[in-house]
């Protein structure tokens, strides 16, 4: 099968397509035939570990390989069709159209996974495409992992930076689902449009403007991107007000910790997970009309550092996806 692999950290050119064997399941193993899987701006970030602190660069590489990736399959998030069955399965049949993630595993940058039956796959309904399920599985489980999180609340106000990616889009969408009306979107000059038809009530165009020097504070800051400082930046929040990073210091945990115990304004700094019940419940928003991925690009397979390239320059619109 195809796969697309990195031997060593760096640019988008350290990607390439290969053959290697398709994988056979095991007992307890469903095999997928991958028809798409999002590329992320994670996934970069765990290719050449830029935009990532010193901490968390020696972090990323004990985890997943010091010299070099000791997995050279990049992806998790993925849509595709159980194409076979190892013993025991129940869950799942073949010729059904999945989507879910691999997790740390990772390994979706790939014509086939394997996966347990027992892992954050579910059915895809027939409306959504392939895909719409890739890019679910990233943008909306992310976001909705660091809202519940926050306990966010009807008449509460939210910003998000970085609105105008996968993971700011979907807050956008989920956040008018739990009855936030006051949404403060703050993204670049020609995402403006995108970003106010998906729901936000205001948009700041951060090329021209610094909402920090703005009037107005706010009960949640979501900062999708990672250039917030909660110090620099909790002067916006309200009392009790809640400020989630997806990407932050390998430091800034600890910290928070120590912080949250002598302040009503919190800090969040948590990795995102994915599970099956948010999985469904995405789902159900996605056939109510609640929830809808954009996806602004898609590339073959083949042209993964293609993709990696445009995820790099920081100013991806929606999601990204790969169609091996």
């Amino acid at each position: 099968m195809k796969v697309v692999i990195r031997t060593e950290y760096g640019g988008p050119d350290v990607l390439s397509v290969v053959e290697i064997d398709k994988p056979k399941p095991k007992p307890g193993e469903v095999l997928i035939k991958v028809a798409a899987v999002a590329a992320t701006s994670a996934d970069s970030k765990m290719r050449g570990l830029q935009g990532l602190s010193p901490s968390m660069r020696v972090l990323t590489r004990l985890v997943f390989g010091f010299i070099k990736p000791r997995n050279p399959i990049l992806g998790s998030f993925f849509s595709g069709t159980v194409e076979q069955v190892g013993d025991n399965v129940t869950k799942f049949a073949v010729g059904q159209e999945v989507f879910g993630s691999t997790g740390m595993k990772q390994g979706a940058y790939a014509e086939y996974v394997c996966l347990p039956q027992t892992g954050v796959v579910v059915i895809k309904p027939s409306e959504m495409s392939f895909s719409q399920g890739a890019s679910i599985s990233f943008g909306g489980t992310s976001a909705l992992c660091f809202l519940q999180k926050a306990g966010i609340q009807p008449g509460e106000s939210i910003l998000i930076n970085g609105a105008g990616g996968d993971v700011g889009l979907a807050a956008i969408q989920l956040v008018r689902k739990f009855g936030v009306t006051e949404i403060t979107a703050v993204c670049g000059t020609d995402k403006i449009d995108t970003v106010s038809q998906m729901g936000a009530s205001r948009v700041i165009d951060y090329q021209n403007e610094n909402f920090a020097e703005m009037d107005g504070s706010y009960d949640v800051i979501f900062d999708t991107v990672g250039n917030l400082n909660f110090n620099c930046h909790k002067a916006k929040l309200k009392k009790n007000g809640r400020m989630l990073s997806a990407f932050f210091p390998l430091s800034a945990p600890l910290r928070a910790m120590i912080m949250n115990l002598f302040s009503n304004k919190k800090h969040v700094c948590i990795v995102a997970e994915e599970s099956v019940e948010s999985l469904n419940y995405l789902t159900e928003l996605f056939r109510t009309g609640d929830f809808k991925p954009l996806i602004s690009h898609s590339w073959p397979l083949d042209d993964t550092a293609i993709a990696h390239r445009y995820i790099q320059n920081g100013h991806k619109l929606g999601s990204v996806v790969l169609l091996p």
